[in-house]
């Protein structure tokens, strides 16, 4: 399967935006995560520093169980269509805590697709999941149990980041 080559543009105007009452604190983070009995579970998404287009294009391949990493080597559009990541740093491996390493197993376990080719998280027959539908279906439903406010999906991003820099992390690690 190719990768269609992204082009990336130059914005002509940036603008910050902050919006830290959106950003989750730990114990609410780790609150969205309980089991819901759906097909993919909001447990094996924790609070990540993965964008939700990276996380659907996770193949079971991507996952080294030894060294107990993740690798982001693609993403995939609503219109299923599979890519390089946003940016060359977005290639990357990133470390699996023993919760979301169980989780995943347990997860591969109940999944009729468990192939290195297949996805993680994937429909009933194997495609990939839209978006949209991922974060109204599931996302959504599992703030709503959590009984947390509504967030966009990327702000799982923000919140992972905040909960780094609050443990003393270094931004500019936490930014590669």
């Amino acid at each position: 399967m190719a990768l269609r080559k992204r082009t990336l543009r130059t914005p002509s105007r940036v603008t910050l935006r902050q919006a830290p009452e959106s950003w989750l604190e730990g114990a609410k983070a780790g609150a969205i995560t309980k089991p819901n009995g759906q097909a993919y579970k909001p447990s094996v998404l924790p609070p990540t520093n993965r964008r939700r287009g990276e996380l659907l294009a996770l193949r079971w391949g991507d996952v080294d169980w030894n060294s107990r990493r993740v690798w982001v080597r693609r993403n995939v559009t609503n219109r299923s269509v599979f890519q390089e990541p946003k940016t060359r740093g977005s290639v990357r491996a990133i470390a699996m805590l023993t919760t979301l390493a169980t989780a995943l197993r347990e997860h591969q376990m109940a999944s009729p697709f468990k192939d290195a080719d297949d996805l993680i998280f994937s429909t009933q027959k194997g495609t990939p999941v839209d978006g949209h539908n991922f974060v109204r279906r599931v996302f959504d439903p599992a703030l709503r149990r959590a009984g947390l406010p509504k967030i966009r999906f990327h702000d799982l991003r923000h919140t992972f980041a905040s909960l780094l820099i609050a443990q003393g992390e270094h931004p500019k690690l936490i930014s590669e």
